[in-house]
């Protein structure tokens, strides 16, 4: 993997520019000439549409450019990919960031793809039996030694998030799961379906449906989701928001991509978030729908609300929009605190919302009003956990949260 020096990113079939590492692993990036012409910055902030060699001089993302980085799995996905190398004789830690991305190839979350690809051939077209696959997802979170299956290294390795998950093509006329998600077909939609992680209670689908209908209710953009049911249990699954009907890609980027923070380091604030919604769509209806998630993810308890969590679309001329809301659940977050502070406090109240609401341009009186729209659909957490089949225990448990 080591002889690896150059990759070609495209995104629609065009061809955006070329990666390339120099032998002691600095990493370059170059749009392409036809690119500069008629195409877009795949990075507002630190890849603007310009000519010439272009090095992230920070090392973030091991010297990616942050738009890079998103097409790279972390956490679970990582796990996996790495178990495969392993297999092959080859040394996780001696693999650059390069050789990673040439693996995911055109299988990654998001538009963007790599070429020359190195899957080794994966077949793509496998039938999925959820059952099976979560039951060694399970086990290999519970620290099993055993490789992947085939269909769970094809449908998970390119996946991020510490939670097991897998991206699959639905048809929910057949109920049918596979993980040709590649090549859209009549009646299949793309879905990506989550299984528990280690510490997860039983029903932690049935709880992040739950808080699906919540925010819903309460006025945040949320894709379609629904409860997987099989005799392993039920999943949460999640329709894909960076694939549109016909399976045609969308350019996704993280919030924290775009701004060049870890989320494992938490430093960001939703003021800065708020600012970046607005610098980049010029809608401040926008705005207003992510002050609403902030506020949300405040008065729902949902404090792994990290950079991550928060993503950017961008049509085909580059005009770009926020995303849908994702991974939002009932979390406790680091030392009980949100990842993004609000104001800057990790533990933030109705003083912090407000001073949010003033500080992205929000009146008072809106941004009580979006407050309380928010707080009586949280207060109805009972009635969606039991339409969802959250068990007694967690029902109660998140409620006593709630109420604090």
């Amino acid at each position: 993997m080591s002889t690896l020096r150059k990759l070609k990113v495209s995104l629609a079939g065009r061809t955006v520019g070329t990666l390339a590492e120099t032998p002691n692993r600095e990493i370059y990036f170059e749009y392409d000439s036809r690119w500069l012409t008629d195409g877009f910055a795949v990075s507002p902030y630190f890849l603007p549409l310009s000519a010439g060699l272009k090095r992230e001089p920070t090392l973030i993302f091991e010297g990616l450019y942050g738009v890079f980085d998103d097409s790279l799995p972390d956490g679970w996905g990582r796990l996996l990919t790495d178990r495969y190398f392993q297999s092959k004789g080859i040394a996780p830690e001696n693999l650059s960031p390069l050789d990673r991305l040439s693996y995911i190839g055109n299988r990654g979350a998001g538009a963007l793809c790599y070429e020359p690809a190195d899957d080794d051939g994966m077949q793509r077209d496998l039938a999925l039996d959820l059952a099976s696959v979560a039951a060694q997802a399970e086990r290999i979170v519970a620290g099993s030694p055993e490789e992947a299956l085939p269909a769970l290294r094809a449908a998970g390795g390119s996946s991020s998030g510490s939670r097991p998950k897998v991206f699959v093509a639905f048809n929910p006329a057949r109920n049918k799961v596979t993980t040709d998600i590649l090549d859209a077909k009549d009646g299949y939609e793309h879905w990506i379906v989550k299984f528990r992680s280690k510490g997860d209670p039983e029903d932690a689908g049935s709880i992040e449906e739950a808080y699906a209908q919540m925010a819903r209710t309460a006025g945040v953009t949320v894709p379609p989701t629904r409860l997987f049911v099989t005799e392993q249990g039920s999943f949460f699954g999640v329709r894909r928001f960076d694939m549109g009907p016909e399976g045609a890609l969308i350019h996704t980027h993280t919030f924290g991509g775009m701004v060049h923070s870890h989320f494992q380091h938490p430093n960001r604030d939703y003021q800065e978030f708020l600012a970046v919604v607005f610098g980049v769509t010029r809608d401040f209806k926008q705005v207003e729908q992510a002050y609403r998630r902030a506020a949300f993810n405040v008065l729902a308890h949902n404090r792994d609300d990290h950079v991550k969590n928060h993503a950017f679309l961008a049509s085909p001329s580059g005009e770009w929009a926020l995303s849908p809301a994702f991974d939002i659940t009932f979390s406790s977050g680091v030392n009980g605190q949100h990842n993004m502070t609000v104001a800057g406090n990790g533990l933030p109240g109705e003083k912090e919302l407000l001073a949010l609401a003033k500080g992205a341009g929000l009146s008072d009186s809106r941004a009580k009003a979006i407050l309380e729209e928010i707080g009586s659909s949280v207060r109805r957490w009972p009635v969606f956990a039991r339409r969802a089949g959250v068990s007694k225990a967690s029902r109660e448990r998140v409620s006593s949260a709630l109420k604090a």
